[in-house]
């Protein structure tokens, strides 16, 4: 029987803000113990995550929040708020070699970018160990920053990873060598140099990440069998960790998001704005899609908490190279105000909203541009015109599904 925790108001990342700024020194490892050839290396920490947070290794358990839930499997995760962290900054010394493991299952159709392990600073994490839909990477930066230059990845296809099966991911950075590795299920997968690292001072996450400062990257499915070494694990040692004891049960479900973040599904469907003749219909045409077409539809769709936008030019949704042109992201509502996310994590717009029947209005109150340095307006005559135009008006459901 799982244990189902719901949303929770209090984020542990607020502790460990307040204890990163006064950390000094380098931070405190323990040692690993002695492997033979024959049995798999001793992980620094480790925490198996089958039935509660407490560390099988090294002494730092983890705080949980948002939406999981406790299987014997593992941690299911919801994939929009649910995580895992050390209530102390680090443990991982991240400018030194190190390799981190986990048992992984990921929910399909998600966003892309989920983090099954990091270990964050201020505005983004030093390592991030992701899967999506399709690949895995091993990822680190050179500053704490979300700037894609400081950004090197190591990144494989990995379709398996929706299956429904546990597989086994794992990163390593080698110092030595000046390089990232990925392994999967014990394969190794891909490498890239690197050799640029800085020291993360907060805590290590499991099921989610930092960027721009914002919570993100929320893992959609099962995670267990975290494990974290204070080397580079060799090829063979990583074939060894991935063979030596796998999860003994099937993966759980996605853990479901609370529907009191994303409106109780009140707002599931699909929903379509025609534009006018005039100004608007004008602009789209030959300023914002290039078509000329004679009727343009603004379609949004939205699916539990998550929202796409698309362009539907004389009755065919607007595609390039085969994949549809718009947008897309994750939302929350908070009584009358709608804010959606967009996927990259670099804009958010709150809406005042209301539904009349099938209707449904929307009003831009804020904008912010979530790029460091994040700046919030609220003002219409600095809001872009094009967000206003685009969303700013009243939606007419015509579908109960999301399209």
């Amino acid at each position: 029987m799982s244990e189902m925790i719901a949303s929770s108001s209090q984020d542990p990342r607020s502790r460990w803000r307040r204890r990163a700024a006064a950390l000094t020194g380098a931070l405190v490892l323990v040692t690993v113990a002695g492997c033979s050839d024959d049995a798999p290396p001793e992980p620094t920490w480790a925490w198996p995550l089958t039935g509660d947070g407490a560390a099988s290794a090294g002494g730092v358990d983890l705080d949980l929040a948002g939406t999981y839930a406790l299987d014997p499997a593992g941690l299911a995760l919801d994939g929009t708020s649910g995580f895992a962290t050390t209530s102390t900054p680090g443990p991982v010394v991240t400018t030194e070699s190190f390799t981190v493991a986990a048992w992984v299952s990921r929910t399909p159709d998600r966003l892309e970018g989920a983090a099954a392990v990091s270990q964050i600073g201020e505005v983004a994490g030093a390592f991030y160990l992701s899967c999506g839909d399709d690949s895995c990477d091993f990822t680190m930066k050179t500053a704490d920053s979300s700037d894609p230059s400081t950004t090197f990845r190591a990144a494989s296809e990995a379709p398996q990873v929706t299956d429904g099966a546990w597989h086994h991911a794992a990163g390593v950075y080698d110092a030595d060598a000046g390089e990232l590795r990925l392994f999967l299920d014990g394969a190794l997968a891909a490498t890239t140099p690197f050799d640029r690292p800085w020291q993360a001072t907060g805590p290590l996450e499991i099921g989610s990440s930092l960027s721009d400062g914002v919570p993100v990257n929320f893992w959609p499915g099962a995670i267990a069998g975290v494990a974290v070494y204070d080397s580079a694990l060799t090829d063979d040692e990583v074939a060894t960790v991935a063979t030596a004891e796998p999860p003994s049960a099937a993966p759980p479900p996605a853990a479901e998001p609370d529907p009191a973040t994303y409106g109780d599904g009140v707002l599931t469907g699909t929903w379509e704005f025609e534009a006018p003749p005039g100004e608007l219909h004008d602009w789209l045409a030959y300023n914002d899609t290039g078509s000329g077409a004679d009727s343009i539809v603004l379609r949004v769709s939205i699916e539990d908490n998550r929202w796409w936008r698309r362009y539907v030019l004389d009755g065919e949704v607007w595609e390039e190279d085969g994949d549809p042109v718009g947008d897309v992201g994750t939302f929350t509502v908070d009584g009358d105000q709608l804010t959606m996310l967009g996927e990259d994590n670099e804009e958010s717009v709150t809406y005042d909203w209301s539904l009349d029947g099938d209707e449904l209005s929307l009003t831009v109150v804020e904008y912010c541009d979530l790029i460091p340095p994040a700046n919030c307006v609220s003002d219409h005559s600095l809001v872009a015109t094009p967000l206003l135009n685009l969303m700013e008006h009243t939606y007419t459901r015509v579908s109960d599904e999301a399209e």
